[in-house]
């Protein structure tokens, strides 16, 4: 995080089973993070809102959106605005439905462009410009 605050790059966050321990050091850092990418939200909507605290950050989005157990399809449009999700593939891993099971590629986060279009009941033009438009603000050094 020092190394983020330092170089003003923004952080790339997995975190397994231990939000509670991430946020308690994340805070000691906020006011001087650049932001970054909680990546591989798999979370619920508490978990969602209190990442969320964190306003230069916002959640990548994968393959499990598209999976038949996942809660995000209704936890997602109930916490989180458009404006603070990313698409990712997390490839070669979570391949999304109907690729399930299989090495995942980049080409694949159209499925979950789809999929997040049919949550939050809009077009996949509008998750698309919305998406992008987020990861320039995040990564403003990168051309996408």
């Amino acid at each position: 995080m020092r190394w983020s605050v330092e170089t003003r790059l923004p952080l790339m966050i997995h975190c397994r089973k231990a939000q509670n321990e991430l946020v308690k050091i994340l805070r000691k850092y906020e006011k001087d993070l650049p932001g970054g990418v909680f990546h591989c939200f798999t979370g619920n909507q508490i978990e969602a809102r209190e990442l969320l605290t964190f306003e230069r950050f916002v959640l990548g989005i994968g393959g499990v959106l598209t999976f038949k157990k996942s809660h995000l399809p209704d936890d997602l449009p109930a916490a989180v605005p458009l404006d603070r999700i990313v698409l990712e593939t997390d490839c070669p891993y979570m391949a999304p439905v109907p690729h399930r099971g299989q090495r995942n590629e980049p080409a694949f986060v159209a499925h979950v462009l789809q999929r997040l279009a049919e949550a939050y009941g809009v077009s996949p033009e509008e998750i698309d410009r919305q998406t992008t438009a987020n990861v320039r603000r995040v990564f403003p050094s990168v051309a996408v």
